[in-house]
């Protein structure tokens, strides 16, 4: 089925980033990310790298939806011509 690979990656994904946002040493001493050395900079880049990873995995199981927008998106470019502003009107 076309939608597993979405699915399975991005449940991988979204595990990954939970960890790595809610556990960060956890995942330091399990050796599932760069070692933190106790520092607070280290703990909040990999927080925020795991925030990533969620946001990017949510955004793809909800919208891959059909092999359509699985392949192009939400944010695909509209396939309709532009038409120019009506005269008089300014666009600024």
């Amino acid at each position: 089925h076309w939608r597993t690979p979405f699915v399975m990656g991005n449940l991988a994904r979204l595990a990954y980033g939970l960890g790595a946002m809610l556990a960060p040493e956890w995942m330091d001493r399990n050796q599932l990310a760069p070692t933190l050395h106790g520092k607070p900079d280290p703990r909040m880049n990999l927080r925020g790298f795991g925030g990533a990873q969620s946001g990017i995995a949510l955004y793809t199981l909800a919208t891959a939806t059909s092999p359509q927008r699985a392949r192009t998106g939400p944010a695909a470019p509209d396939p309709r011509p532009l038409t120019p502003a009506p005269a008089g009107r300014r666009l600024i």
